[in-house]
This record gives structure tokens, C-alpha cells and sequence, in this order.
């Protein structure tokens, strides 16, 4: 299904948007206006025809499910029920409180917060507006990771660390996936490489019984166990591992750079950005140990997903003078391109039946205004 003529013009105007960003970098006001547009637009999507048709009978039911997780997020749609608010509030209300973690992430870590939420258009963060549970897990996340690259070596950062994760599993069970990320406090790459493998054949090869046992704890994981097909597996993984490469290709240039002096001195500033842009990759490593999940359902995605918001801080971190034509900015521009495209690839190339673009569009509240 194609979009109509006034259809193309919203997603035109979407992407005019988020041009001044790309340009004036730097500027928190640009960062306002388009970070707002980005949010209202996602606070704003009431359609049913998509999860949040199910979330919607949740909330009104006050269900609570069966499950040792996402309790903590049954239990808030709960007191919102109670106190009289309608689920198009609750929804409203966990989206801009959720936005606004990210945005404190990004002001705090970034000194390019326009180029940032110019980015954060051109990814599945639309994706956030049907997917309730994943916000608001997502945002604790973030939150949580960016507490701990303050010190990753600090005995209580790394323990607040893990309990925020295991408060994150509580509006999203998919959270426990990111508690392998305080392996990061290691300081030999090569030990964590080690664990990172050897969990990894060891999900593996435990694979069935692990997923028989996830099915007892989490009865909703039973309908993500119908295997995909290979082609969809293939694609994903690559995805999935394509994003860790290019951000070990930009860490491994930051560290011939530091060692060779190329910033012109390396000052307190840039120390830090090159110590996040190291965590931010060996957190996408650890990561790697949610692949065999690939095999059932592209869910999975929203890990590296949530991750991605430290990608587009990471590659905001690149310092702009380096010449356009030379190997670092190649790739910056590959990350820049890996963020893109996933948009294209999940909104446009690989979608079922209807354009989630259009699906987009035809949802949301505010743009319905201007069909």
C-alpha cells in the first residue's frame, strides 16, 4: 500500500526537520524544537490497530499477568486506572516521562544534542509509539547505563547498575539481556571477549532447555516461539552484528588517535568521550550474547535497538574537523548510514501488508489532523 499525496508531503516535512539538526549540531535550542516534534509525535499515536490495542484491554482489565516480570509496569497502568485516568493518558503521560530520559541522556553525554535528535528520527524510534512496555524499559536502560559509564569500575555503581536492570525486567522482560553489560568494568577487552563466547556457545547448546524454561517463567514467551525463516534469521543477525563492527572500527580509531596525539592534545573532555564511545562498544558486544534469540522472532531487535541511542551519542562524540574524504569520518558516515537504512529496512523494505510509515501516520493524533 503507497502513501497519499499529502501522506509524502508529512514524511517530506518530517525529514525538513530534521535537516537544521545535521546542521547547527551543536545548538540545544534546535535540539528543543526537534527532539518535542519527535516526542509529541510518539506521545500522540492512539491507533488500535497496533499493540497498543492489547495494552489498551490490559489497562481497562487491570491484568495481571502470570509472569515473574513486567509487573512493575501492570502495577502503574493499575494506579492510573484507579485514580480515573483513560489509557490515552496513561499512554501520553509514560511517553513523555520516557522521552525525556533519553533527552537528559543525550544533553548529558553529548555536546551535539541537535546532531543526536536528527538521528534519533532517522531510526525505529517511531516504533516506540505502539510499543508501550519497550519505552518505558528502554528509558530505564539508558538511564541506568549512562549512571554506570560515570565510573564502571565503582563497586556500587555496578550494583545499582544491575538492580535498575532487574527493576527494568519489570516493565520489560527482554531488560534481563542487558545485565551482561557490567562485564565492561573488566579492564582486559580480551577477558570479556572470552565470557562474551563462551556464553554465547553456552546459550547455545542449552539453547532448547533455556527456552522451555523462559516459557514456565514468562507464559507470553510462548508466542515467539514459532521459528522464523532463515532468510529473516540471516538478515537480522547481520543487522544486528554490522552495528557492533562499525562502532569497534570508531573506538579502535579513537584509540590510534589518542595514542598518536591526533586531537592536538587530548584534554579531560575528550578523555571522557573516548572512555564512552569504549563502553558503548564493548556494551554492543556483550550484547551479541541475545543472537541465538534471532531464531524465533525479531523482537530481539529492540535490544540493539534500545542501544542504538548510545550509538548516535557515540558517533556524535567524533570530532567534526577531521577531513571529510579520510577514514574516520568514513566511518562516522557508515554509522550514520547503519542508522538510517535500519529505518528504511524496518519502515519500508521489510514490512508486511501495510506501510508502517503509513500505519504511522494514519495513527497518530496530530497528523491525522492534516489528512
Amino acid at each position: 500500500m503507497s502513501l497519499s499525496f499529502i501522506e509524502k508531503m508529512i514524511v517530506l516535512g518530517i525529514i525538513i526537520i530534521t535537516i537544521p539538526g545535521f546542521v547547527f549540531q551543536k545548538s540545544k535550542a534546535v535540539f528543543i524544537f526537534e527532539y518535542s516534534v519527535l516526542t509529541l509525535l510518539i506521545a500522540f499515536y492512539d491507533s488500535m490497530e497496533s499493540d497498543l490495542f492489547f495494552y489498551s484491554h490490559e489497562y481497562d482489565a487491570k491484568r495481571l499477568s502470570a509472569s515473574i516480570f513486567e509487573k512493575g509496569y501492570e502495577f502503574l497502568g493499575i494506579l492510573f486506572k484507579n485514580v480515573g485516568f483513560s489509557f490515552e493518558v496513561f499512554h501520553i503521560v509514560v511517553a513523555l516521562l520516557s522521552m525525556i530520559a533519553f533527552a537528559y541522556v543525550i544533553l548529558h553525554l553529548s555536546k551535539r544534542p541537535a546532531f543526536c535528535a536528527s538521528l534519533m528520527f532517522g531510526f525505529a524510534t517511531f516504533e516506540y509509539a505502539w510499543q508501550l512496555k519497550s519505552l518505558t524499559a528502554s528509558a530505564i536502560v539508558v538511564c541506568a547505563a549512562y549512571y554506570f559509564f560515570g565510573d564502571i569500575y565503582n563497586i556500587k555503581r555496578q550494583i545499582i547498575y544491575i538492580v535498575l536492570v532487574i527493576i527494568t525486567s519489570e516493565f520489560h522482560f527482554s531488560s534481563v539481556l542487558f545485565l551482561p553489560i557490567v562485564l565492561i568494568a573488566c579492564k582486559n577487552f580480551r577477558v570479556v571477549k572470552r565470557v562474551v563466547l563462551v556464553g554465547l556457545l553456552m546459550v547455545i547448546i542449552l539453547f532448547i532447555p533455556l527456552t522451555a524454561y523462559a516459557r514456565t517463567l514468562i507464559p507470553a514467551f510462548a508466542t515467539y516461539l514459532n521459528p522464523l525463516s532463515i532468510k529473516t534469521i540471516v538478515i537480522s543477525m547481520a543487522w544486528h552484528v554490522a552495528g557492533i563492527f562499525i562502532m569497534g572500527l570508531m573506538y579502535s580509531k579513537v584509540r590510534k588517535m589518542q595514542k598518536s596525539q591526533c586531537f592536538g592534545g587530548i584534554d579531560k573532555l575528550s578523555i571522557q568521550e573516548s572512555e564512552l564511545i569504549r563502553n558503548i562498544y564493548l556494551g554492543s558486544v556483550c550484547l551479541l550474547l541475545a543472537l541465538p534469540l534471532y531464531y524465533f522472532t525479531n523482537v530481539t531487535s529492540r535490544i540493539i535497538r534500545t542501544w542504538c541511542i548510545f550509538y548516535i551519542i557515540g558517533v556524535s562524540c567524533v570530532k567534526k574537523r577531521w577531513r571529510f574524504l579520510n577514514k574516520e569520518n568514513v566511518i562516522q558516515y557508515s554509522m550514520i548510514g547503519y542508522i538510517i537504512m535500519s529505518f528504511i529496512a524496518y519502515y519500508v523494505l521489510f514490512t508486511h501488508n501495510k506501510l508502517l510509515v503509513k500505519n504511522f501516520i494514519e495513527g497518530n493524533f496530530l497528523l491525522r489532523i492534516l489528512l
